[in-house]
């Protein structure tokens, strides 16, 4: 089948007679006004598509176009990965101008595209000196076919948990660069799927305290939530197993040094080294308490290891040196929820002081290294452990402003109302061959619409692009079926079903192409439909997307 996908790039589409109504076409490029982070975009000529015959190239069959902007060439490979952490946020550089009426001369309206909206599901990058907005780069579609249908309910869109809280990776001396979304370290707000809160295997499902990654059976016909640590051995660590008292954990924030040592903190309070930790506080769990598999994930623990690096107030006093402040003017001082932490990858160690936990820690406990964090009520800026707490900064680049703003991330003017704080927060250097697959519509109503769209980013600018789709009839409790694909071709899976086909699209110059296709009325459903994006320019394969049409 890998093959199949290569040498299918000099025949396309494939005749299969379910998409003989489908249609592919360019994001024809509309420079949109320059702001003071997004520069002013530069028009490019249209590029024909191959197609059925009768596609042109001036514009998505729905009007879509989008600005393009002559990106430098990365002066470093530092990446910021976030979360929001609840309200849909847009990114400047997802949006597009709606022409309506393909070829006609002059937009409608301005509006968002899929890839510039940030639900608290997704994940998205900051690179300087190569981003001047962030990026999406993890899709809640990808979730959805990575999943299937985990209750089994014949539902192939489901938002399986509320949201992304924690977000990470393996920092192990000896474990390979990550490069792939599929290798991110999730943790969610609300329990979901299946799981034995007594068990530290793979589940399909996970608990709000488990730290896991979304891997694909070996059979390739359903999930695990790979589990990197889970609930019950945290609450071991705590000194918390066993307890009659405790209800849990909810791990709000996760990060490793690689050493290995880990810095969690929680959206309750904990009891923590015979202390109460209060939310905005960090514990630690020193590296040599921890066992690992040949997986690099935690399978024991040492009982009670862990230690409170920073208490709440402490982490407040940091907040309160940054000077931040309000557009009012007024200074922010109480952080909330510590939603997010990573380390400061300019290095160094956190100093003992009279007022830190960290003077309690015995020297061969864990040396604590500067951290950045986020928090509850500091909206869409980071903050770093530095200089006694100030602004963080990557390559340059401050991650944020005084008063608040959301412009130095490229995200909306209007992520100075509440509710617009970060979650997830993570630095590393950036995976190759990034590429996100969303949708338009998650769920169809075949009786009302039949157009199915699939939106690509991060592609290679005005490359050739595959697009693979297939489909199938779900059974109670069936899950998607996937293949191990090449490594070269960076995601892991392979989703294919029969019948298939193989649609091509040229890519506009920010590596953007947009996809639509028509079910043939025939078709009355149910229907689940799976899109996967190949580049053979990078020899890379997008995740996954998910589009459901429960039927008439």
């Amino acid at each position: 089948m890998c093959f199949v996908l290569a040498l299918s790039l000099a025949v396309l589409p494939l005749p299969i007679p379910w998409l003989a109504h489908a249609s592919t076409a360019v994001l024809a490029p509309k420079a949109l006004a320059p702001t003071a982070f997004v520069p002013t975009g530069v028009p490019v000529e249209s590029v024909p598509v191959p197609g059925d015959g009768d596609e042109a190239v001036a514009g998505a069959p729905s009007g879509y176009a989008t600005q393009i902007t002559p990106y430098p060439q990365p002066a470093t490979a530092a990446t910021l990965f976030f979360v929001m952490d609840a309200t849909v946020t847009t990114a400047d550089g997802g949006r597009i101008e709606a022409a309506g009426v393909m070829g006609s001369p002059a937009p409608l309206a301005v509006e968002e595209s899929v890839l510039g909206r940030l639900f608290d599901t997704n994940v998205a990058r900051f690179t300087p000196g190569l981003d001047t907005s962030a990026v999406k780069i993890h899709a809640t579609p990808e979730v959805v076919a990575t999943c299937g249908d985990v209750d089994g309910d014949g539902d192939l869109w489901e938002i399986h948990w509320e949201d992304i809280d924690a977000l990470g990776v393996r920092r192990l001396p000896w474990h390979p660069a990550v490069t792939r979304t599929a290798d991110l370290i999730f943790s969610t707000r609300h329990d979901w799927g299946w799981v034995d809160p007594f068990s530290v295997h793979d589940q399909p499902g996970a608990l709000d305290g488990d730290l896991f990654t979304l891997r694909r059976d070996a059979d390739g016909l359903g999930f695990h939530a790979d589990s990197f640590l889970s609930e019950r051995l945290l609450l071991e660590a705590l000194g918390q197993l066993g307890d009659p008292l405790t209800d849990g954990v909810d791990v709000d924030a996760f990060t490793m040094n690689p050493p290995g040592d880990l810095y969690v903190s929680f959206r309750e309070a904990e009891w923590v080294a015979g202390e109460w930790l209060q939310p905005g506080g960090i514990a630690g769990i020193p590296h040599h308490a921890l066992l690992y598999d040949f997986d690099d994930n935690v399978r024991e623990v040492e009982p009670g290891c862990a230690v409170v690096v920073l208490d709440a107030d402490e982490v407040d006093a940091l907040l309160v040196n940054s000077g931040l402040t309000r557009a009012s003017g007024n200074a922010v001082t109480h952080l909330g929820n510590l939603q997010g932490l990573a380390v400061d990858p300019a290095g160094g160690t956190l100093p003992p002081s009279a007022a830190s936990s960290v003077t309690a820690l015995p020297a061969n406990v864990m040396a604590v290294p500067h951290l950045l964090f986020v928090g509850e009520k500091i909206g869409p800026t980071v903050l770093t452990t530095r200089d006694g707490g100030r602004l963080a900064t990557l390559d340059g680049h401050t991650l944020g402003a005084n008063p608040m703003h959301g412009a130095a991330l490229g995200l909306g003017a209007d992520v100075d109302a509440p509710g617009h704080d970060l979650g997830g927060l993570l630095v590393m250097p950036r995976p190759e061959a990034q590429m996100c697959l969303d949708v338009t519509a998650g769920q169809i109503d075949l009786a009302l619409d039949r157009r199915v769209e699939f939106v690509l980013g991060g592609a290679t600018p005005h490359g050739v692009i595959a697009l693979l789709v297939t489909l199938g009839e779900p059974g109670s409790g069936a899950q998607l079926v996937s293949h191990a694909a090449p490594a070269e071709w960076v995601h892991p899976d392979l989703y294919v079903a029969s019948p298939a086909a193989v649609f091509a699209g040229r890519a506009d110059g920010q590596g953007r192409l947009l996809l639509g296709i028509d079910v043939p009325a025939a078709l009355m459903g149910p229907l689940w439909i799976i899109g996967q994006a190949f580049d053979p320019t990078r020899t890379a394969l997008s995740p996954p997307a998910a589009i459901w049409a429960p039927g008439i």
